[in-house]
């Protein structure tokens, strides 16, 4: 197998046709379609439907394509890493953090980076925890800033803790019920979240398996910051933050807008970790920014800030 093989189903995948892959790889179709029945035969399986209207990948070669440009991916890395190794800083970098990892700490190294590496391409996704696992796998994601709940400790891929947080609990004045509650209780209320419901790591899953207890009934889910904000002023659920919340929501609390939750039983953290799929793999702009950010985060000295992300959940 050699790459002008992968490189060829490549084409085909993403133009949908033997004909455009051609004009894509600047060789004549028919030199496509031996590439390609060349990998087929190698491999035993069929790769291509081919019809009147172009050509179809088989499931053999979805995953294969997968795969084809991670290893695509990692062989620009290794003129990225030559280039750094002469001294030229360029390449690319794509960051990959979940909400509540938006710290102070982290735009500001984010924008040093940024002056101080300006050839490199830098590319920021929010992402929930589950799509930045996946990145990292498959080569999208180069660094991750993601958040925990759970107390596991075994991650299928490289990571440090970089600090940790408590978490609180808020309700609005909708609600007119007491706001010492156990979680028992806290179960049969309404819940407003950022994350994936059937996520194994949320806030919402981690909380109430720790107690044996299945999930809330009613949990709405909001993707945008401002629409979590609005709603949990205005909603009778519960909403998360993290602790770092407390001086921006005050004014909230003190007109009675909004009520604090007390919880009895003690609540999962929230950990901030730095990931990586593979520390001796990491490019030389991915090394650089990993050692900016815990520079940063150690020099400041704290875990959040009243002016960081307050979102928690």
């Amino acid at each position: 197998m050699k790459l002008k093989h992968l490189q060829a189903l490549q084409a085909v995948a993403e133009s949908g046709s033997i004909q455009e892959a051609s004009r894509r790889l600047c060789l004549t179709q028919p030199a496509v379609s031996r590439t390609i029945r060349e990998l087929e035969n190698e491999l035993g399986i069929p790769l291509l439907i081919r019809t009147a209207r172009g050509a179809t990948l088989t499931d053999y070669a979805i995953h294969i394509v997968k795969r084809a440009r991670a290893i695509d991916r990692e062989v620009s890395r290794i003129y990225e890493d030559v280039d750094a190794t002469r001294g030229i800083l360029n390449g690319r970098l794509s960051i990959g953090l979940t909400a509540p990892t938006a710290t102070v700490a982290l735009v500001e190294t984010i924008a040093e980076f940024a002056s101080a590496r300006p050839n490199v391409q830098l590319k920021i996704i929010e992402l929930r925890t589950q799509q930045i696992e996946e990145g990292l796998r498959d080569g999208s994601i180069d660094i991750g800033v993601l958040t925990h709940f759970s107390d596991n400790d075994s991650f299928p891929y490289g990571n440090e803790m970089l600090y940790q947080a408590g978490m609180m609990l808020s309700i609005s004045d909708r609600y007119t019920g007491p706001v010492k509650l156990t979680i028992a209780e806290l179960q049969k209320l309404p819940w407003l979240t950022f994350d994936l419901i059937l996520d194994s790591n949320s806030f919402v899953t981690v909380l109430f398996e720790s107690q044996g207890l299945p999930l809330p009934e009613r949990i709405i889910r909001s993707p945008s910051a401002m629409l979590y904000l609005g709603l949990a002023r205005r909603l009778g659920a519960i909403a998360i933050w993290n602790e770092s919340a407390v001086p921006f929501l005050q004014k909230f609390f003190d007109d009675g807008t909004m009520r604090r939750i007390e919880v009895e039983e003690a609540m999962p953290r929230m950990s901030v970790r730095l990931a990586y799929a593979d520390r001796d793999l990491m490019t030389a702009p991915a090394r650089d920014f990993a050692l900016w950010l815990r520079n940063r985060i150690a020099s400041d000295r704290l875990s959040f800030d009243p002016r960081d992300s307050i979102f928690g959940s």
